[in-house]
């Protein structure tokens, strides 16, 4: 939500000795067990803000019916507001995943939220015309019982571009009278309370990373590297990472540090936090649903490819590396071909 208000009053991060700015979008699933209120808690949270007279785009995506009513909601028509600068809310996210596999009805929303979250132009030609999203961003939130989604997703879907621009957190269940009561508890008048401080103390439109906190992104990095590069695939690693200094960003607010235009040392201690559980949670995905064994021969493949520039044959795969036979790697150059990015290659014998 936070990251929502951020977008609408267009904040961006600066970092020392990059050229372009960054900005303050949040792509998270949220996997949770069945009734831990997580739909309840999205709404009181949204009503205190709303209260707290804070503007917002909230984007309810879940029903939409296919990419040319995902567009005219995108770039907006009529009377209904464009939805750029959102927060998309997806419920039952994969189910909605589903959707979007090849063939799917919602498979060119595979390409376009890559589109989007590259911050790429936007266009969809219709009947009516053409509808068209410069610089388009929105944070993205799903939502999703853990153990439908670990059903629904798929190796091909955990290699898909779009999938490497997700981060994953799956709640730990704990007792549901405990959650109730919690809820319960939210003291929303002091929510509203805060709200308004936090949204008073966004004084700044650029936040900068200095170079001193960039020394300390840098070391963070490293022993992100060293803990977790056997479990997750270069390509989710360096996304996941690159969001590191917006949830810095986010947390330095939090710390009611909003006036201070360079993001606190603080902000990074507690950003590496849930980096680190993201990270975490990363690899647990893959191995529930793909061996460690399949993902080295699948950044074996990916090593080919970027020494070679095109898509190998199965048997180009067989000769350089002999711990996969012809039907293997078959199976795994369909996984990478699956990834929108790699559309451009194409194979020619060797």
């Amino acid at each position: 939500m936070l990251s929502a208000i951020l977008l609408q009053r267009e904040v961006k991060i600066r970092i020392a000795g990059v050229k372009h700015v960054q900005e303050v979008f949040i792509w998270v699933m949220l996997l949770a067990e069945s009734g831990s209120l997580k739909s309840l808690t999205l709404s009181s949270i949204a009503e205190t803000v709303e209260e707290a007279g804070e503007k917002y785009l909230l984007w309810e995506l879940s029903g939409v019916s296919g990419p040319a009513a995902f567009m005219q909601e995108f770039a907006g028509t009529g009377e209904q507001p464009s939805m750029n600068r959102s927060l998309c809310i997806i419920e039952e996210v994969g189910q909605f995943r589903k959707k979007m596999r090849d063939g799917g009805p919602l498979e060119e929303l595979k390409n376009t939220f890559i589109q989007i979250y590259d911050g790429k132009r936007v266009v969809r030609i219709t009947k009516a015309g053409k509808l068209e999203v410069e610089n388009p961003v929105i944070s993205l939130f799903g939502i999703s019982v853990a153990e439908i989604f670990l059903q629904e997703v798929r190796p091909e879907d955990m290699v898909s571009g779009e999938m490497q621009r997700q981060a994953i957190i799956i709640c730990e269940p704990f007792d549901m009278s405990a959650r109730r009561h919690a809820i319960m508890k939210i003291n929303l008048a002091r929510t509203k309370r805060e709200w308004q401080r936090l949204a008073k103390s966004i004084v700044h439109s650029e936040y900068k990373v200095n170079s001193k906190t960039a020394k300390l992104f840098e070391g963070i990095s490293k022993r992100l590297v060293m803990q977790f590069s056997d479990d997750i695939p270069d390509s989710f690693f360096l996304r996941i990472m690159w969001s590191f200094h917006r949830y810095a960003l986010l947390y330095h607010l939090l710390l009611g540090k909003g006036h201070e235009q360079a993001i606190c040392k603080d902000a990074y201690l507690y950003a590496e936090r849930i980096i680190t559980r993201i990270l975490s949670d990363m690899a647990r995905t893959f191995r529930l649903t793909l061996s460690s064994d399949t993902y080295k021969k699948l950044a074996q493949i990916e090593g080919w490819i970027e020494k070679h520039g095109k898509m190998p044959l199965p048997r180009d795969i067989y000769r350089n590396f002999r711990n996969i036979n012809l039907r293997e790697a078959e199976y795994l150059i369909n996984l990478v071909r699956s990834d929108p990015r790699n559309s451009h290659l194409d194979a020619k014998p060797t």
